[in-house]
């Protein structure tokens, strides 16, 4: 008998979703936040020095929301070209968050999260998300996600996986979102 289902078939699969996925990164995203843009805007957290910081609250700037952790190699290596963004476009109405989702012990979190950070030298906004809650709001599929939000709080751009966000095409799309 004859095998209708081979594993050159599930490579195949394989592979095809895996171009689905990074195609799916690549390019905005409006879709997926349409249905909960409310959620969005309500999103906060506790940064590393204990302040809560509110999505709403942060209306009239441009924000980078990018959802990290320690242990995703891909996101330790984003986080400099997000810090020499957000350097260098401050000054305009760039405001970056990078979101630790790292699931660690709530009394150690900050403490840790602090001093990696210090290692990596950067010193972006930091906040802290253990229970995954930037995930769920952002629809994200896996790590990095990085979600662009206009100054009225409305998504701009989404990205799945690494970029670098200090050079052409990702410092292009946040420049026109700080002129838009």
């Amino acid at each position: 008998m004859k095998r209708l289902v081979t594993p050159a078939f599930f490579a195949g699969v394989a592979v095809l979703l895996a171009a689905v996925l990074l195609r799916a990164g690549s390019e905005p995203d409006s879709v997926a936040l349409h249905g909960h843009a409310h959620l969005a805007s309500s999103y906060a957290a506790p940064s590393l020095d204990g302040d809560t910081i509110a999505l709403a609250d942060l209306r009239g700037e441009v924000v980078l929301v990018n959802l990290w952790a320690t242990w995703c190699r891909p996101c330790v290596r984003e986080l400099p070209s997000l810090q020499r963004l957000q350097d260098e476009l401050a000054d305009d109405g760039l405001r970056v968050l990078a979101v630790n989702v790292d699931r660690l012990p709530s009394g150690r979190a900050a403490e840790e999260i602090r001093a990696f950070m210090e290692r990596i030298d950067v010193n972006l906004t930091v906040l802290v998300d253990p229970e995954g809650r930037a995930e769920r709001v952002f629809g994200s599929l896996g790590l990095p996600t990085t979600i662009l939000l206009g100054r009225d709080g409305a998504l701009v751009y989404r990205r799945l996986g690494e970029g670098r966000w200090d050079v052409h095409p990702l410092r292009d799309r946040v420049v026109a979102a700080l002129q838009g």
